[in-house]
């Protein structure tokens, strides 16, 4: 639907602005302003697709609403298949009358614009087959066209690269390649085309055309594109004829030189050619000397606000959410990629049953909308702090994962005591070397707490020999999981029947490394600005000492002591009592 869109609007704004062109501009203005105005128009075209505006104004006549209306409704999955999930609003596309509320499973919720779906298709096989035809033939005239200049002898000159052709009567330019005939180049006519082609070339005429050309073939389908293209054509001449005649060129003799010539053919679309089936026209235009009077140039700021309408009318839209589906034809599953792997180990997708708790994982965190936008927007902050750890260990970088599946990328606390991104258990942090006490818990301190991570999942994988064992191990500890595969016999996660927490852990973090590396895919609507910056710089502090007062320690450092204690977590109390002579490092925020 996007792509018919913008061949749409694309189509739509070239052929609205090109009337107006040839009504209100054309006969109006000088040479000059007639192809600024061309190529503006042309511009116009192509990026005006692209461009959307969101805005909370109701403007009830634009481009979406000639195909449909948008309303919401709610609904919740099933408790067995999300595990207690209530699903958020969502978008429905096409209905027409009024605004429904209801609670439906998915595979209940109707899909109005489903019915257009092969009329849709078969337009786009329509179109593909057409622009292959289109691109076909540019390629072959391409080809062909570097083939004559390889193929052929010459000569350089003032910039230019003039191609001899053995084809009689021909004159055309592409950008400093002029290729003309042998029968031209020695007779007295010569001087005139060779003088004519050149100022092409010094105008970069071929660049507004071949650009014209790549339009042509995606607006094959649309008659003003060609109608286009002749204006452009046109103006091209009439300019080269106009600074002809400035630079002294006898009239007479110039325009007995085009009838003469009124017969060549153009064997290359995307080049200039010394005719283009003008020549009365020209003629008539350097006898009158017509062409060339210069008006206003005012009329070229008439195509302004049509331009305006136009913005308006195609590119102002709602606001996107998160709960627009990436179909936006109702509730949809979400895609399964191809391929998943985690750390290097695919999931086995012939493995129905392993497949099967992916997809359930996948449409769990997709319709989890606050928490999947939380750690989406958190992971532009805390990633590239991880990142580097994981490297400097050894450790695969699949593992960041790990943390947004064990606490989304905050200092949690878990209801068995588990504290920090990596949720670790008092006791095992303190064997990992981190401090745990009443002032100082250094499970809150991330660059240490993913360091002890890496120790334990690095001596996981060393044991079994798997990346995603030795995350189920971090998951249930390394002693159960080892008693389930030699009570089991098995050697991979997947064939494991292992508690459902567990069971479920590598599948989850599978999900959301799907979902992290293409949110877009998964309806998650997120620019730059909506993304979480790093943390401000900051200073390191050693101290070695006691701080019996942490909140004048802050205002000596002139920071707030909300803001020490948000660079560092993983200080508890308002004390710190140091009573075992530790040396500490504090992040001081720097103004």
């Amino acid at each position: 639907m996007d792509l018919m869109r913008c061949l749409l609007v694309s189509a739509s704004t070239l052929s609205l602005l090109t009337i107006i062109y040839y009504l209100a501009i054309r006969q109006k203005t000088s040479i000059r302003i007639r192809r600024i105005s061309l190529l503006f128009i042309l511009i116009i075209s192509v990026l005006l697709p692209f461009i959307k505006v969101e805005s909370n104004v109701d403007f009830s006549f634009t481009f979406d609403t000639l195909f449909g209306t948008q309303i919401t409704e709610q609904y919740s999955l099933t408790e067995d298949d999300l595990a207690h999930e209530i699903v958020p609003t969502v978008s429905l596309i096409g209905a027409k009358d009024s605004i429904l509320s209801a609670t439906a499973s998915p595979e209940k919720i109707a899909t109005p614009s489903s019915s257009n779906q092969p009329k849709i298709y078969w337009l786009l096989v329509l179109y593909g087959l057409g622009l292959c035809i289109v691109s076909g033939r540019f390629l072959i005239q391409l080809f062909y066209f570097f083939c004559a200049v390889f193929s052929h002898h010459n000569i350089r000159k003032d910039g230019h690269c003039f191609v001899l052709l053995h084809q009689p009567n021909y004159a055309a330019t592409f950008l400093h390649y002029i290729l003309i005939s042998r029968n031209i180049w020695e007779s007295k006519d010569k001087t005139l085309i060779v003088q004519h082609e050149c100022i092409h070339a010094n105008l970069k005429h071929s660049i507004d055309r071949f650009l014209t050309e790549i339009v042509c073939l995606f607006q094959w389908f649309n008659p003003f594109i060609y109608w286009f293209r002749k204006n452009l054509i046109e103006v091209h001449e009439y300019q080269v004829d106009q600074v002809l005649i400035d630079q002294g060129v006898d009239a007479i003799q110039y325009q007995q030189l085009i009838a003469k010539y009124a017969s060549l053919s153009n064997q290359f679309a995307f080049s200039n050619h010394f005719s283009h089936s003008l020549t009365l026209n020209r003629i008539k235009m350097i006898a009158q000397n017509k062409s060339f009077q210069k008006h206003t140039a005012f009329r070229l700021f008439l195509l302004l606000p049509v331009i305006g309408l136009l913005f308006s009318f195609f590119s102002f839209q709602a606001p996107k959410t998160a709960t627009n589906l990436p179909t936006g034809d109702g509730v949809t599953a979400p895609p399964i990629p191809e391929q998943v792997d985690f750390a290097g180990e695919l999931l086995p997708m012939d493995n129905f049953d392993a497949k099967e708790r992916f997809d359930r994982e996948l449409i769990a965190n997709c319709f989890r909308h606050s928490s999947t936008l939380l750690f989406l927007k958190k992971a532009n902050r805390y990633f590239p702090i991880i990142e580097p750890i994981l490297a400097q260990q050894g450790v695969p970088d699949d593992i960041k994962y790990l943390a947004v599946a064990e606490s989304a990328l905050s200092n949690a606390t878990s209801p068995a005591g588990a504290k920090g991104f990596w949720q670790f258990m008092p006791q095992s942090a303190k064997e990992r070397g981190l401090e745990v006490n009443a002032e100082v818990d250094e499970r809150y301190h991330l660059e240490k707490a993913t360091v002890a991570a890496c120790q334990y999942l690095k001596e996981a994988y060393q044991q079994l020999g798997s990346w995603t064992l030795a995350a189920a191990a971090y998951n249930m500890g390394s002693l159960g999981l080892r008693k389930q595969l030699k009570k089991q016999g098995g050697t991979s996660y997947f064939d494991l029947d292992l508690n459902a927490e567990t069971a479920r852990y590598i599948l989850r973090i599978m999900a959301i490394k799907t979902i992290m590396q293409a949110p877009e895919t998964y309806g998650f609507q997120l620019s730059q600005k909506d993304l979480y910056p790093p943390m401000p710089r900051f200073k390191a502090i050693t101290e070695k000492g006691n701080i019996p007062d942490l909140a004048a320690y802050a205002q000596k450092h002139h920071i707030s002591y909300r803001m020490l204690k948000l660079y560092n977590p993983w200080l508890l109390d308002a004390t710190l009592s140091n009573t075992q002579k530790r040396t500490y490092t504090i992040k001081i925020p720097i103004k």
